[in-house]
């Protein structure tokens, strides 16, 4: 997001001020830090996850906001559809990579039935990835398992849950209390001798094997072009929603797995473990690149060549306010010289 704003021609302090604000995860902090944005003065908000978005639907008075890192704007409640939508929000969504995702289990894991998953019932994102998932999960006849988990405190013992309901792998799906509490999972993934799947980055950092994500950093660019043409005078209104499908496959080097075996059911109703590890590791000199994907069985021509270990985790901000200066200033986010707001 910062680097799209600077490589789109306007520069921080004489075209616009940027103020960073992070509630670190408190719904309650949130709506302050948009209602201080707002008496700010604010001329955009630049939000990251749906909460915040939400947050910035209900308090943000008319101000223009461009959203990002959201599953899904409509049921977030920004409109109807990505042209029918509130009048001064726009921004970019990044739906769930479900059919690929799937299309890898399927061929990295080729005996498995039964994928399991915690969601947040308070979390209307992974309420939209449950049911998502669910249905691309089914129409490739695998069995779908999911157990909620409403606060940090309950995640451990939901993870133990899904672990000990006879699936034959984990695919977390993305959410704001998965996310923090992904750790936790991976605890009970090992454990359980489950392979671990993520659709976000940073959980291959946190203990996934296998992370098939949408690129959040090219969607942070698309999301700081259409802030820059709001602060260049165009209305959000015209703007549409953008999807963003560009796609990475991740490979955590270091959580190898030496995990359960996916078996069919037998006569008995269990699945037998046995060892995955190969017994024909490759030489010492070939990349733990290049020793994951064998062990996986990836092709990185199929990848795009982006395979890749885990990256350094990146704190999200989840709002950002910029103020116009200059000549923006004088022209206004909407195109014409800003009326006086009453203070406060």
């Amino acid at each position: 997001m910062l680097g799209g704003l600077r490589d789109s021609g306007l520069v921080e302090t004489r075209d616009y001020r940027l103020s960073i604000r992070n509630a670190q995860g408190d719904m309650a902090t949130m709506n302050s830090l948009v209602d201080a944005a707002i008496s700010d003065r604010t001329d955009l908000l630049i939000t990251f996850s749906t909460p915040t978005l939400q947050a910035a639907i209900q308090r943000s008075q008319g101000v223009p906001v461009v959203f990002n890192y959201v599953a899904n704007a409509v049921w977030a409640g920004a409109g109807r559809s990505d042209t029918d939508h509130l009048p001064n929000v726009t921004g970019v969504y990044l739906p769930g990579a479900y059919d690929e995702m799937v299309a890898l289990i399927r061929e990295v894991l080729p005996q498995a039935r039964v994928l399991g998953t915690l969601y947040v019932p308070s979390e209307v994102n992974t309420v939209y990835h449950r049911d998502q998932f669910g249905e691309a999960a089914r129409k490739a006849g695998l069995e779908f398992v999911t157990v909620a988990a409403n606060t940090a405190s309950e995640v451990a013992d939901a993870a133990l849950s899904l672990a000990s309901r006879k699936i034959d792998a984990i695919c977390q799906l993305p959410g704001n209390l998965t996310a923090s509490a992904f750790p936790t999972i991976a605890e009970a993934a090992r454990r359980s001798g489950l392979p671990l799947f993520g659709f976000q980055t940073s959980a291959a950092e946190a203990g996934a094997h296998l992370v098939v994500a949408r690129d959040y950093r090219d969607g942070g660019a698309a999301a700081a072009r259409l802030a820059v043409r709001i602060m260049r005078g165009e209305s959000p209104a015209s703007i549409p929603f953008e999807p963003a499908s560009e796609t990475k496959l991740v490979a955590n080097v270091e959580a190898a797995p030496c995990h359960r075996s996916a078996h069919s059911r037998d006569g008995t109703g269990t699945r037998p473990t046995r060892d995955r590890r190969p017994t024909d590791d490759p030489p010492r000199e070939s990349s733990k690149i290049e020793t994951q994907n064998r062990r996986w069985g990836i092709d990185p021509t199929k990848c795009g060549g982006d395979c890749q270990g885990p990256p350094r985790a990146k704190p999200r901000e989840p709002l950002l306010a910029l103020r116009a200066t200059g000549a923006e200033a004088q022209r206004g986010p909407s195109g014409v010289p800003p009326k006086p707001r009453p203070s406060p």
